[in-house]
């Protein structure tokens, strides 16, 4: 016949894990496991490992185990132990980020989508005012009407500008496409 578990007080579960009366009271509404009133050690302790995440594991551990006597493999943490690793591992992850950033080796996306819009419109506007530039010159030099010249410059300028607007990065060869 199997030995009857030896169940004991909430005092003296609460002294054995150095914790109030009160704080066991609201383990119990959580889930903690009690028999007529008192509890089994060691299913509480049980219940304990497997339902409060590592710090309060630690707060709540008994005083004549040592740290860490009961750790469990990542894969057999309950949900809120591993809600908190990934929580961590992000809150690392973050760091990192910010380090990059600090060395300069990580930039902000849209202030590079804007630097190259504005080179972009910049570059767009010199082409445009060199047609205005060189078609009276051309016109002078090739002895034709300035006007008619520079209409079909600027017009073949707009057109090539299009189709530079059209090109990716892989049409014009770059490596990093």
């Amino acid at each position: 016949m199997p030995k009857p578990a030896v169940l004991i007080s909430k005092a003296e579960f609460a002294r054995r894990h150095d914790l109030t009366t009160g704080r066991i009271s609201q383990l119990i509404h959580e889930g903690l496991p009690v028999t007529r009133g008192k509890i089994d050690p060691k299913a509480a302790d049980a219940w304990m490992q497997d339902n409060l995440d590592e710090d309060r594991r630690r707060a709540a551990k008994p005083q004549g185990k040592p740290a860490g006597a009961a750790r469990r493999k990542t894969g057999d943490l309950p949900a809120y132990a591993a809600s908190k690793a990934r929580h961590e591992a992000l809150k690392a992850e973050r760091v990192e980020l910010d380090l990059e950033v600090k060395r300069g080796s990580l930039v902000d996306r849209q202030r590079v989508e804007f630097a190259v819009f504005d080179r972009a419109r910049r570059e767009r506007d010199l082409h445009t005012a060199w047609v205005l530039r060189i078609s009276p010159l051309l016109a002078n030099e090739l002895k034709v009407d300035p006007a008619k010249l520079h209409t079909l410059l600027a017009r073949h300028m707009r057109g090539h500008l299009e189709e530079l607007a059209q090109l990716t990065l892989a049409d014009l060869g770059a490596s990093d496409a």
